[in-house]
């Protein structure tokens, strides 16, 4: 059964130094979603153009609109008429008869042009519409930095996203089982065999990058090559986002960069237990001597080197008074990882302070007691 992993908030995220791992591609996030921190970062929250990525968003937004992917569509080329001479587009055909897993297929995994429009206009009377309901989603999903404004991710004023909010983008997509079954294909042939496509995940097992499970790529001269990745090694799950990447450098660019920080992630680095459930965070004792363990509810899981000193610290008071209320912060639990801070909590009395007694003293009162009223007695005895 897996274990549950609870996501805290973390003051440092793991970054490994961008300087150490040089990639071409100007902005990049990895996310290692069995922890959901951020374990490299280049410029990822820079407002920049990423092009066919925007199909991730047209394509999602699909499969959560369209009652039933199976059905048959006849092509109406009017529709996809406007579509720009230089897009990239599948061939679709006046009157030809596909399914709507056929266009995401295309959409997603050949980035075809004409497939995503289509798509867009099967939902929406117009692209306008469209976007207005890719943008309530992209809210509702919590993303800030984002606009969309086209379904093919053509360049248009006013529209732009950040490598980590395409990250989160893809995150989200992928807990929809339809949308992570296309993402993750290798192949695919259409319905009425016109078409076969290999996707980016087939590129990728060429590059002998065969933990990129599926990916979408994107490219526009303002956006350079980007990709954006599903990545699974045994357990271990990451989302990858590298933007503007040099097509003249390497047309496979993208992939190398996706290429080389995995496998110096994969290699120096794992997930760990750091913190297991019930573990004491904190010991405190009142000003009456009582001692109060503060333990920790869940177990707490981190992505360091694998040779990382893990090192623990409680940072706050050593002793409570009746002052002291239950509920009151009184301090901080902190993890390093080679002296990086990795994890920080803050810790709270779990208990009312209250008059205490220890146990030699209880037996202290108890045997004066008794003396009290042994003498008591002898004195009642002795007058009568």
């Amino acid at each position: 059964m897996k274990k549950k992993i609870i996501l805290v908030i973390f003051l440092f995220l793991i970054c490994f130094n961008v300087k150490a791992i040089e990639i071409n591609s100007k902005n990049a996030v990895l996310i290692n979603l069995n922890t959901g921190s951020v374990v490299y970062e280049k410029d990822k929250d820079e407002h920049v153009s990423v092009a066919s990525l925007q199909k991730i968003l047209t394509s999602i937004i699909a499969i959560e609109n369209i009652k039933d992917l199976n059905e048959t569509v006849i092509i109406n080329a009017d529709r996809i008429s406007s579509i720009d001479w230089d897009v990239y587009v599948i061939g679709l055909k006046d009157e030809e008869e596909v399914t709507y897993y056929d266009l995401l297929y295309a959409t997603l995994l050949d980035s075809a042009g004409d497939a995503a429009k289509y798509l867009a206009l099967s939902v929406s009377p117009s692209e306008e519409e469209f976007a207005k309901l890719v943008n309530e989603k992209v809210k509702e999903i919590g993303l800030k930095d984002t606009v969309y404004k086209d379904p093919i991710g053509l360049e248009r004023e006013g529209q732009y996203s950040t490598a980590y909010d395409m990250a989160k983008v893809l995150e989200y997509a992928l807990k929809n089982e339809t949308f992570k079954k296309i993402f993750t294909t290798a192949e695919y042939k259409f319905t009425d065999e016109e078409f076969e496509i290999k996707g980016p995940r087939k590129k990728a097992n060429d590059l002998n990058a065969p933990y990129i499970m599926g990916a979408k790529t994107g490219f526009t001269d303002e956006a350079g090559i980007c990709l954006a990745s599903y990545i699974k090694n045994g357990k271990e799950e990451f989302i990858l986002v590298t933007l503007k990447a040099n097509y003249d450098v390497n047309k496979n660019q993208n992939f190398l960069d996706q290429k080389h920080l995995m496998d110096f992630y994969l290699d120096k680095y794992e997930v760990k237990k750091i913190i297991k459930k019930n573990d004491v965070l904190a010991s405190v004792k009142t000003s009456f001597g009582e001692q109060i363990d503060i333990k920790n509810e869940e177990d707490y899981y981190a992505y360091v080197m694998k040779d990382a000193k893990i090192e623990y610290k409680y940072d706050g008071l050593k002793k409570v008074a009746l002052k002291n209320k239950n509920g009151d912060k009184i301090g901080n639990y902190i993890v390093t990882a080679d002296g990086e801070e990795i994890y920080k909590k803050e810790v709270f009395l779990n208990k009312k302070v209250t008059l205490y007694i220890p146990p030699v003293g209880r037996y202290i009162i108890i045997g004066v007691l008794v003396i009290l009223i042994l003498i008591g007695f002898i004195r009642r005895k002795k007058k009568i």
